[in-house]
This record gives C-alpha cells, sequence and structure tokens, in this order.
C-alpha cells in the first residue's frame, strides 16, 4: 500500500498510469481489509485519469450493492422466457472483483467484467460452484463501474455482460459473442 500511495504523489501525468494505479490500489482495498484509505486513493487516481483522457477514462459510477444486485437480475429476467427456462438453475452472483486466484492460477484478466461458471456437471464455465448443481454468473462489481461514466451505460454494461456470459451457456466463443454485439 505505502508504494501505490507514494506513486499517487509522484502525479504521472499519464491517463493509463492513473488508472492502472486505480485498479491496483481497488484490489489492495478488497483483499486488505477494506481500507478507507486504498478506496480513497483509488477514487482519486480515477478521478486523475479522467481529468487527463474524460472520453476514455470515465470518473466510475457507483452503486450501492444491493442495486447493483437488482439490475443484474432484472437484466437476468429480460432475457426471452424460451431462452430463461433453459437458466432455472442459474444464479447471477456479485463480486467486488474475480478472485486473485482466477487471475493469477487461472490466467484470467484482472479487469475481467464477469464470467460463466457451470455447475459440476455442466459445461461451458471453468469452475465448479461446488456440489449443489447451480451454475452462475459472476459479475465484478468496480470492474464493470471503472468502464461507466453514468447511471444509464452502467445499467447497459450490466446488462450486456450479464448476457455475454449465457451467450458462453449456450456455447457462443467470444467471435460469435463480438458478432452480436455483446
Amino acid at each position: 500500500m505505502a508504494q501505490l500511495t507514494a506513486a499517487t504523489a509522484r502525479d504521472p501525468q499519464l491517463h493509463q498510469g492513473w488508472w492502472r494505479l486505480g485498479q491496483a490500489l481497488q484490489w489492495v482495498w478488497a483483499y486488505d481489509g477494506h481500507s478507507d484509505e486504498a478506496w480513497a486513493h483509488a477514487e482519486a487516481a480515477f478521478r486523475a485519469a479522467a481529468s487527463l483522457r474524460p472520453r476514455r477514462y470515465p470518473v466510475p459510477v457507483r452503486l450501492r450493492s444491493e442495486s447493483f444486485d437488482r439490475v443484474a437480475g432484472e437484466a437476468l429476467r429480460s432475457i426471452p422466457e424460451e431462452l430463461r427456462e433453459l437458466l432455472d438453475n442459474t444464479a447471477i452472483v456479485v463480486r467486488s472483483l474475480p478472485s486473485i486466484d482466477l487471475v493469477r492460477e487461472d490466467g484470467l484478466p484482472p479487469d475481467l467484467l464477469g464470467l460463466w461458471m457451470s455447475s459440476p456437471g455442466g459445461y461451458g464455465g471453468i469452475h465448479a460452484l461446488g456440489d449443489g448443481g447451480l451454475d452462475a454468473i459472476e459479475l465484478y462489481q468496480l470492474n464493470i463501474e471503472n468502464v461507466c461514466g453514468d447511471l444509464r451505460s452502467l445499467h447497459r454494461e450490466i446488462r450486456r455482460t450479464v448476457l455475454h456470459e449465457v451467450g458462453h451457456h449456450f456455447g457462443m466463443d467470444h467471435g460469435e459473442l463480438d458478432e452480436a454485439g455483446l
């Protein structure tokens, strides 16, 4: 934490540097006791990036976890009934950030927005959620909020991420999802 805080004092004057610094400080916050200091420095770093290049790096919009959960649930319910019936054992799980294991051991990007996770007997996801037979869409709230500068874009991004992960459930790869605008 001290090294990251010292980096903010150096005032890098590079938008991408500030953005990455904000992300790193969020990881410190999430996995080192939810320090108010780490959170304040992370938010300041995101604001610094936005001040240098606002079209590329918006000031993130933050929602209370209950509001984020509600929007994610609405996105899942917006899927047509015929498809939603095929997802009856699917839950949406909202986490602050991806687990360190997913990033370190499985090589997933730390700024991942969402992930389809299949039950032990299912197909699609890279990890089982235990023996409950439940598939899940994991959404990473901070990463999604970090790319959205207003509530409208945040709602759109949550919905897009849910639909993207549902697409994985139905066997679509990233190329097919890109073609579909997801």
